[in-house]
């Protein structure tokens, strides 16, 4: 009897335990389940949180996309900017040597006339001075031509004067041997 007594000690013990053991599993499958639940919670809430973050870094990279080609665009602009502006300047620094070339020609062209200039107007002024002189040399036969006249004419005068005595007074006439 004692060992029946110990084996229903046992026995109580055993069921005790396996009592125990029991709530225990139960307790650990509902703690497993809450766990797996807030786990599952836990997958959506990342894959929910995940599917948002993708969106916004899709949307991100849409972003950087459109002003990539923005960035792009404007840098096409700019180069085409900056070779019609190098072009502009290699225009304008050849027409700037073309210049310096025929503003070299008209300095000299200009000289050249200058030069002429002088020899004519030094021309012209011995031109005026020998027109000068020739008018001074006309002036001069001119008193002197009138001096003439007048002289021509009181010799006239006096011609007649002298004719008339003659033509008033007989001659006579006498041959010379």
């Amino acid at each position: 009897m004692e060992e029946k007594a110990r084996l229903v000690e046992e026995c109580r013990q055993e069921k005790e335990k396996l009592g125990k053991e029991e709530n225990l599993r139960r307790s650990l499958e509902v703690s497993f389940r809450e766990a797996q639940g807030r786990a599952e919670e836990a997958e959506t809430s990342s894959i929910r949180s995940s599917k948002r973050i993708i969106e916004g870094l899709e949307l991100r990279i849409r972003q950087l996309e459109e002003e990539l080609e923005s960035e792009q665009r404007k840098y096409g602009e700019a180069i085409r900017n900056y070779r019609k502006t190098e072009r502009r300047c290699k225009e304008l620094e050849l027409k700037q040597e073309q210049d310096r070339e025929n503003y070299g020609k008209l300095q000299e062209l200009v000289d050249r006339l200058e030069n002429k200039v002088r020899v004519y107007k030094h021309q012209a002024d011995q031109a005026e001075q020998r027109a000068l002189a020739n008018l001074n040399k006309l002036r001069k036969v001119q008193v002197e031509v009138e001096e003439y006249q007048d002289k021509a004419s009181s010799a006239e005068q006096v011609l007649k004067k002298y004719k008339n005595k003659t033509l008033q007074t007989p001659t006579i006439l006498v041959d010379m041997p």
